[in-house]
């Protein structure tokens, strides 16, 4: 598997890949190969970039299509292809060089509009294309009244370059925005001279995840051939590159790619740090005061973290929930959130917080596995200092849940909280709160599992299950559904291991 399918892979893992989610109404991609249904025999026409060009369809009693010959460049990143004023309903086929479909677009509605960049799924490459044009109903349409014998369009093609937007020397900071426009991508140039030996690169102030790019000399319009890459679930991604990395940091300008490769339709705000040293500025190091809750649900959204694991194309890094369970800063979640490909525990684990409920949650903290059961679903997880390493103030405390060592009886209502990946509009998602009631229990070895029928997505897995009380009595573990159901399955407070709950009393 190449390394762009690692990370794709990756950052699909736990959750539909918000850029699916937000272009399934309006695109179909095709992750299988399928050829056109019906031979082509017209002629085929050079289609160009950034400029309208009118064409019709003609009408028959079967299939018909024209086709344009599209040729993608080395320095493309992305194209956008969109038909406007039809005055029937054409679909769109983007076909590549052996005539197989690689993505197409048949909505219902007249104008259809296609984007693909170097990182979606599937992923332009630099070559030749075919666009097609089809109306493949097998009557004519009507219009103002009369049948249409021909179907005329409007059919554009633009192309994203990658553009350096302004110079960030070493210890510089700049603020950008990621646009839909622009393929969710912003293109830097960094200066480096003779006498820098380290060069750190720091994305913060975020929502969304973001990643980053980074060549010496020019970006290659595929970024996954560039030298240095972070690319992980975390929106706060890291480069760092001395005169010894693999290759190896040299004199001369390096351009530096900042793109969201998850979701093509919401803007994104950024910071760009850019400095000369192995350790973090010193304004992304300080902690933020947590929030103080004013209420018992406050205190719970509070108390349900995101987890995210993994380091940069890493299989397996993914994205969890987990639950503050002592507050010097004891995290319970499930062993799968925080498994590496190896079978051992990751050891790269981020933790973020719901600071602000509106937005994704901010990540702050380091965390290690302090102890792991892989037949209960278990993991226990020890937040030992802030996002870049440093210690954890002395008096430092986190907000905590209280155990419910009693399970609920079947009927007794549930609340869940958690960070599940169809709860955003971006590329990450807000804490989501829902509610069910316990639907069955199931004894095991080790104690009973809970099933509910309340609404859990992926990602929730490691969060909280409150009863009534808002006390926790087990973290989401799996998710089971036939048809239009579905039943979740929660791992008890009652099955954390004897032992466990000794670190912190």
């Amino acid at each position: 598997m190449k390394r762009e399918d690692l990370v794709r892979a990756s950052k699909m893992r736990g959750a539909m890949s918000p850029f699916l989610k937000s272009t399934a109404v309006a695109i179909l991609l095709l992750l299988s190969v399928y050829g056109p249904a019906v031979a082509y025999t017209g002629p085929v026409r050079l289609l160009s970039v950034n400029s309208d060009v009118q064409g019709a369809v003609p009408v028959g009693d079967e299939w018909q299509a024209v086709r344009y010959q599209l040729n993608i460049r080395d320095e493309v990143f992305a194209i956008r292809v969109q038909i406007s004023e039809s005055p029937a309903d054409l679909d769109l086929f983007l076909l590549d060089s052996r005539g197989d479909t690689l993505a197409f677009s048949e909505r219902s509605d007249f104008n259809e509009s296609l984007f693909l960049s170097r990182v979606t799924e599937p992923a332009i490459q630099t070559g030749r294309y075919t666009v097609e044009v089809a109306y493949q109903y097998d009557r004519p349409p009507v219009a103002d009244g009369r049948r249409l014998s021909r179907v005329p369009f409007t059919i554009r093609v633009d192309a994203v370059t990658l553009e350096p937007a302004t110079v960030v020397p070493p210890g510089a900071t700049v603020d950008g925005r990621l646009l839909p426009a622009r393929g969710m991508a912003m293109l830097y140039r960094i200066p480096v001279g003779d006498g820098l030996e380290t060069l750190r690169l720091d994305i913060s102030e975020t929502d969304a995840d973001i990643d980053l790019f980074l060549s010496h000399g020019r970006m290659p319009g595929n970024p996954f051939l560039a030298d240095h890459m972070a690319q992980t679930l975390r929106s706060t991604e890291m480069i760092r590159i001395n005169r010894s990395s693999d290759p190896p940091l040299r004199t001369g300008d390096y351009y530096v790619l900042v793109l969201d490769q998850m979701t093509v339709d919401e803007a994104a705000d950024f910071r760009l740090s850019v400095t000369g040293g192995a350790d973090a500025p010193a304004e992304l190091r300080s902690l933020p005061e947590l929030p103080v809750p004013r209420s018992s649900l406050e205190l719970a959204l509070l108390a349900t973290v995101e987890v995210l694991a993994g380091s940069s194309g890493s299989s397996s890094g993914g994205g969890g929930s987990g639950c503050i369970i002592h507050e010097s800063g004891y995290v319970l979640t499930n062993w799968h959130v925080v498994r590496a490909d190896s079978g051992m525990p990751e050891r790269n684990i981020t933790i973020g917080v719901s600071m602000d409920h509106l937005r994704p949650p901010v990540e702050l903290f380091l965390a290690e596995v302090v102890e792991f059961c892989a037949e209960r679903d278990l993991a226990l997880l020890r937040m030992t200092g802030n996002r870049h390493g440093d210690p954890l103030p002395g008096r430092f405390r986190f907000p905590a849940f209280t155990l419910g060592l009693e399970t609920p009886g079947i009927g007794e209502p549930l609340q869940f909280i958690g960070y599940p990946g169809i709860g955003g509009t971006g590329s990450r998602a807000s804490v989501t709160y829902t509610t069910g009631v316990v639907a069955g229990v199931q004894r095991t070895a080790y104690g009973s599992v809970i099933k509910t029928e309340g609404e859990i997505k992926s990602g929730s897995s490691g969060g909280a299950a409150l009863d009534s009380q808002g006390r926790l009595i087990g973290v989401p573990a799996s998710i089971v559904g036939e048809d239009a159901g579905q039943l979740a399955y929660i791992v008890p407070v009652e099955a954390i291991p004897d032992g466990w709950l000794t670190h912190f009393r």
